[in-house]
């Protein structure tokens, strides 16, 4: 119960400060590696860059995966939301046939396109402290 409502409540906060007009320099460390950004990357050409093309910039029934479009699609969505999508439904014609840590690692090459200067581990598996006030809280606070 806890892994799940730290995962909704990372996702809510990725969510928000990817999608507000805060640079990502100035926010709290996060969410995916380096190494994670790699694997996607990887991952992205050999199993999605086929129908979302290597720009993610979508081709007939394969949707943007950056930029604008892609921001109204999922600006009130979570991260989490993304990564049940596309663990769910991709790749067409084999959905869910990714193990976790590449269906993570595509969301991560994703995610980076979004916000390029967020750098860290993304992980499901990682609980935060229920008395640590969210990422997006702390936001609030600081604009109010």
């Amino acid at each position: 119960m806890h892994k799940k409502k730290f995962l909704l409540a990372l996702a809510a906060a990725m969510a928000a400060a990817a999608l507000s007009g805060v640079s990502f320099g100035q926010a709290a460390a996060g969410p995916f590696t380096q190494r994670q950004l790699e694997a996607g990357r990887q991952a992205y050409g050999d199993d999605c860059a086929q129908c979302h093309n290597p720009d993610l910039s979508g081709s007939n029934d394969a949707p943007q995966l950056a930029g604008d479009a892609f921001m109204g699609a999922w600006k009130s969505r979570t991260t989490q939301a993304l990564y049940n999508k596309i663990s769910k439904t991709m790749p067409a014609g084999a959905p869910g046939s990714l193990d976790e840590t590449t269906y993570t690692s595509i969301e991560a090459f994703i995610l980076r396109a979004m916000a390029p200067h967020r750098v860290r581990a993304l992980s499901r598996r990682r609980p935060r402290s229920a008395s640590a006030p969210s990422p997006m809280a702390r936001r609030r606070r600081a604009s109010a």
